[in-house]
């Protein structure tokens, strides 16, 4: 709120004053009874209403008048106007009309100034608040300003002030403490790393252990087919002598077929027995035939089983290297689990 201007009319000695106020400091000189605290008493009294005002009416007049241009700083100013007289006593907002019995300001108008008598200092008053204690400046203060929002505040703000300093301290505690067990715990940290270097070398020794069970388990597989190649290849041999023989009789039969034949047309033999039965002979030859055709299968798959005994040799040998280097690495040290030696 800023006071623009105050006019008085017919004010003890004013006839027609007007007063601009400046927006910083505003100061009236002048010679004495000229109408200098007239101008402050005129003020006060359209302000707070502490005097009926009869008194104030210059000699000869019938009333007087005082008029207050204020402005709020948001664009909006008003009006305000005290009258009174014999038969008047009123203020005015803006045209509208209240009237101003007893020693009170209308309450619209009040809520618009927001003044009391703690704004206002007399002529011939001590100066302000510098000669007053300590108790009655703080009684003074909290008329103007309520000053348990501030007493409220700063203990608000004590208070979370101390809690914020128990939060801290709090934490300072947690934090020491967690350093400390961290430092107990940093020779758990080196054993557990030593763990994860036990734990890759175990699974690289599991792989290896792995490959070398499936190696053996084809060479395993190796022998017996070997074993059984050397079966064939002499149940083969056993078959190429039957074919030999049975080739031998193939050339009797032919020859008796051809005999027989002769000594039908030479009618001569009628009473000679017939050839002995070669079904034994040919069943024998299929047999061996079957075998020769399994011989080429079972060189091929010997010479694949020599491919992977030699490939389970190797991997053999790396198992033998990873298990040998694993076991030096162990071998006498802490077990990251137990404690105990390994």
């Amino acid at each position: 709120m800023k006071l623009e201007s105050l006019k008085l009319e017919n004010f003890q000695c004013h006839g027609s004053t007007t007063i601009s106020f400046s927006p910083t400091i505003t100061t009236i000189k002048g010679p004495s009874d000229v109408g200098k605290s007239s101008i402050l008493r005129a003020l006060g009294w359209i302000c707070l209403n502490n005097i009926p005002g009869e008194e104030f009416i210059k000699e000869g007049e019938k009333e007087t008048g005082v008029t207050l241009d204020i402005s709020t700083g948001k664009g909006e100013d008003w009006k305000i106007v005290r009258i009174r007289g014999k038969h008047t006593n009123t203020y005015e907002l803006d045209g509208e009309e209240f009237k101003a019995f007893g020693t009170s300001v209308p309450q619209p108008i009040a809520d618009l100034l927001q003044l009391n008598n703690i704004n206002f200092q007399n002529q011939h008053d001590s100066p302000f608040w510098f000669n007053e204690s300590a108790p009655e400046i703080s009684r003074r203060l909290n008329a103007v300003v309520d000053l348990t929002v501030i007493d409220t505040a700063l203990s608000n703000i004590a208070a979370a002030v101390r809690q914020a300093l128990e939060r801290v301290a709090i934490i300072d505690e947690r934090i020491t403490d967690a350093k400390t067990e961290l430092e107990k715990l940093e020779p758990q940290r080196a054993r557990v790393e030593e763990f994860k270097t036990l734990k890759e070398e175990h699974e690289r020794f599991t792989k290896h252990k792995d490959s070398y069970d499936r190696l053996a388990s084809m060479l395993t597989r190796g022998r017996e087919c070997r074993n059984r190649q050397r079966g064939l290849e002499e149940r083969s041999d056993d078959g190429r002598g039957v074919l030999g023989e049975l080739r031998e009789v193939l050339d009797l039969t032919e020859k008796g077929e051809e005999l027989a034949v002769i000594i039908k047309d030479a009618g001569h033999l009628q009473g000679v027995k017939p050839p002995p039965d070669f079904d034994g002979v040919e069943s024998c030859f299929d047999e061996w035939r079957d075998l020769d055709a399994n011989v080429d299968t079972l060189k091929r798959f010997y010479k694949s089983l020599v491919e992977a005994t030699a490939k389970a040799d190797t991997w053999k040998e790396k198992l033998r290297l990873a298990d040998k280097r694993y076991h030096e690495q162990t071998e006498g040290k802490e077990c990251p689990l137990c404690g105990k030696l390994i």
